[in-house]
């Protein structure tokens, strides 16, 4: 039996393109490699079926009786083949079908669902699956499609699209201060009830660096921003959070320079940029939170910019 399993199916194509063009030339031209590339292509599926499949003339690549024999069975393999791509590449190109994205529960709560739910309404084949956690998903094992999160930079498997730079405050409510006092920078916090992080908050800077301050012992540790804000509103402590967790109910004491600015990605897996629906979903979203009033004062410069350039090309 001959080693199958140590063909390259993709071999196949170069040979099905030299065996209609009869040169390496025309047969690179086709598909648009270097003559080289099928060359090599054919010499590696020629060792593994250890026969030859063209004589080699002056005028060209000319199928032997065995290359002939070949064709009859890689022919109808590749129609199918093209007929499958062509049945994906439709499919691809349908709004219909499945979008997981992933955000932070603040974000998902606070802004995303009006703008999922007017996406959903243009497009009713859509079925949105909106995850609200803080939880690292595998892009690779197609856990999520899109996710919007905190990094200095996104991960060499997705791209990604800038959103947001949210500085950190400390916030306590009124009533907190009135029986401790107000601090007025970070140093002061040794003085003070602080709320901290526990589970998948602690990697983030703010809470790196209240971990190590052997001083501070939380009064509370949450696994949820939104949870953090919660129980300083009841005057359980200072707080410390990005911008878009400020409320009426807590005071804003100084920016938080431990904290750093938090940069917000928008983040897709490179596999899904030539699915339509993914496309579509990701301009709908980039553009609608661009567009989003409360969302306005956290905009990067970047997301700006890059949204200035898209309505310059539309109105060209």
């Amino acid at each position: 039996m001959l080693p199958l399993h140590q063909l390259d199916w993709d071999d196949l194509k170069y040979f099905c393109a030299l065996a209609q063009q009869g040169s390496l030339t025309a047969a690179a031209e086709m598909l648009m490699v270097n003559p080289s590339t099928v060359s090599r292509r054919i010499v590696a599926l020629e060792a593994v079926l250890g026969v030859s499949l063209f004589h080699r003339l002056a005028s060209g690549y000319q199928l032997t009786d065995l290359g002939q024999q070949v064709l009859t069975y890689v022919e109808p393999m590749a129609g199918q083949l093209r007929s499958m791509q062509q049945v994906l590449h439709q499919a691809n190109q349908q709004m219909q079908g499945v979008i997981t994205l992933t955000a932070p529960d603040n974000f998902a709560y606070g802004f995303l669902p009006q703008h999922v739910a007017e996406c959903q309404r243009r497009y009713p084949q859509l079925v949105i699956k909106l995850i609200a956690s803080n939880s690292d998903y595998d892009f690779a094992q197609q856990e999520v499609d899109l996710a919007v999160r905190s990094t200095p930079a996104p991960p060499e498997d997705v791209v990604g699209y800038p959103l947001f730079d949210l500085p950190w405050g400390a916030y306590a409510a009124p009533a907190y201060l009135e029986s401790y006092g107000e601090p007025s920078t970070w140093t002061q916090l040794k003085d003070h009830k602080v709320i901290g992080a526990t589970s998948e908050l602690r990697h983030l800077p703010a809470f790196a660096w209240l971990a190590q301050q052997s001083q501070l012992t939380p009064v509370a540790q949450c696994n949820d921003l939104m949870a953090m804000s919660a129980l300083a509103v009841q005057g359980m402590g200072v707080a410390l959070l990005p911008d878009d967790q400020s409320k009426p109910e807590l005071k804003r004491l100084f920016t938080f320079e431990p904290g750093r600015t938090s940069h917000i990605w928008l983040l897709v897996h490179t596999q899904l940029r030539s699915c339509r629906r993914f496309k579509v979903f990701k301009d709908f979203l980039l553009a609608a939170l661009a567009a989003d009033p409360m969302l306005k004062p956290y905009l990067s410069q970047a997301y700006l910019e890059r949204s200035a350039r898209q309505d310059n090309r539309v109105s060209q």
